[in-house]
C-alpha cells in the first residue's frame, strides 16, 4: 500500500532522532522535515525542508498522487474535502477562517476545489 507520512528530524545531545511534527512542536525543537513513503514495499525518505507549511503540502500533493491525482471523489467525506481545501489555501495564500465561519460556507468553498 501507498502512503506518505511527514517526520522531523533533529538532533538532540548530539544525537539524531526522529519526531513527528507534534513532537518536535511539544519539545521546542526544530529541524528538517522529511517525507517518509512506502511503495511497493519500499520506504523512501526525502527532504523536505525547515518550513512546516511547505512541508505538509509535499505530503498533501504525494498523498494525492497516491490516490489518483488528487481528485476529490464521492467516497471523500464533506471534512476530508474542507481538510483539503484548507490544507491547500493557508499555504498558498495564508488565508486564516474567521471564527465565526460556518461549515456551510467552508463547504462552498471546498466545493471549487473539485
Amino acid at each position: 500500500m501507498k502512503s506518505a507520512s511527514l517526520v522531523v528530524r533533529v538532533t538532540i545531545n548530539g544525537k539524531r532522532k526522529n519526531l513527528s511534527p507534534e513532537q518536535a512542536k511539544q519539545m521546542g525543537v526544530s529541524g528538517t522535515f522529511y517525507m517518509r513513503t512506502w511503495e511497493g514495499g519500499k520506504e523512501k525518505w526525502k527532504a523536505i525542508g525547515t518550513d512546516p507549511s511547505q512541508a505538509r503540502m509535499a505530503v498533501v500533493r504525494k498523498e494525492r498522487e497516491f490516490n489518483g491525482g488528487g481528485r476529490i471523489t464521492g467516497s471523500k467525506t464533506l471534512r476530508e474535502a474542507i481538510d483539503v481545501f484548507l490544507a491547500e489555501h493557508s499555504v498558498q495564500q495564508r488565508v486564516s477562517i474567521p471564527a465565526s465561519g460556518s461549515l456551510s460556507s467552508m463547504a462552498a468553498r471546498a466545493s471549487t476545489v473539485c
